[in-house]
């Protein structure tokens, strides 16, 4: 008779143990239920009342008990690890769709950086600015000689050539005008001779300029900077726009080139224009201009802009 069969008919119970204590009697139900748990397994000792203490293994009723446990707690492994790849397998991608989009973001950048920096700059003169209503236009070479001459043309004010020596005899000359009104023009000359050779002793030469230098620029270098930047003034206009809408016509604006090559000043024709907003973009961009040095007298540029509707 096997210890189930004999717990039934004896009607006692099972005796079992766990972590040092003994607990029971409890029906053979009990015992399926705390295997299917998991707190008895195969190798836990039970025991009928007062009978010989037996591993579960060893019992042939409890076996299917310790069958299905395992069986579900491998099934439960194998779903665990499932979901765990699933999730690993989201995680990745994840990683690559950001990467992805950080990369075309870099290059998104970077294209647009060279655009503006290389593209942009390169557009042709006549090229209008993108408008849904409004073209902005300059003038070519020729056009811009028949239209306006002279619309580069010498400064009015010239650079001082006169050496110091000269400076100085022409005060000394005026020195003895003013002494002979007072009735000391002989005394005064004397005088004036003198100072006029000491002066030439202490002065030193006024150097010539030098030979590599250009007396003056040519009306093709700086039609060519114009060319060059012209991009970057038509931003000025379009941003002007964008405050007085009605605005259409011929823009003319003057600047000076020094000696250095630099700009020097700057005039709007227009009195609207004359200061403010439009003017300060102007002048910071042709500031950041520069043309060879030359020692002639200063140039003065004028060049249009033209605006209209689109037809």
């Amino acid at each position: 008779m096997n210890d189930e069969n004999l717990q039934i008919l004896s009607g006692k119970g099972w005796l079992y143990k766990q972590n040092d204590m003994l607990y029971g009697p409890v029906p053979s139900q009990v015992i399926a239920d705390l295997i299917n748990k998991g707190i008895l397994n195969a190798n836990s000792e039970i025991a009928i009342e007062d009978g010989e203490w037996k591993k579960i293994k060893d019992i042939k009723h409890f076996n299917q008990f310790i069958i299905q446990y395992e069986a579900r707690k491998r099934r439960e492994a194998i779903e665990r690890e499932e979901r765990r790849q699933k999730r690993l397998g989201i995680l990745l991608l994840l990683i690559k769709i950001t990467s992805a989009l950080l990369i075309f973001s870099i290059i998104g950048m970077a294209g647009y950086f060279g655009y503006k920096k290389f593209i942009l700059p390169r557009k042709d003169v006549r090229s209008p600015i993108e408008d849904d209503s409004v073209e902005i236009t300059g003038v070519t070479m020729d056009e811009w000689l028949e239209k306006h001459p002279p619309l580069v043309a010498l400064g009015t004010r010239k650079i001082e050539t006169k050496t110091e020596e000269a400076k100085v005899e022409e005060k000394l000359s005026k020195d003895t005008i003013k002494k002979g009104r007072t009735g000391k023009e002989k005394k005064g000359t004397k005088d004036t001779d003198k100072g006029t050779k000491v002066a030439k002793a202490d002065i030193p030469t006024q150097k010539s300029p030098e030979s590599d230098m250009p007396e003056q620029l040519t009306d093709a270098e700086i039609y060519e900077m114009i060319q060059k930047n012209i991009s970057k003034l038509f931003i000025c206009i379009r941003e002007e726009l964008q405050r007085t809408p009605d605005l259409r016509g011929e823009i003319l604006i003057e600047f000076v080139i020094k000696n250095d090559g630099r700009i020097g000043d700057l005039k709007i024709e227009d009195p609207r224009f004359a200061s403010g907003p439009m003017y300060d973009c102007f002048l910071k961009k042709l500031m950041m201009w520069k043309f060879r040095s030359f020692y002639g007298e200063r140039k003065i540029v004028k060049y249009p802009f033209y605006i209209k509707s689109k037809k």
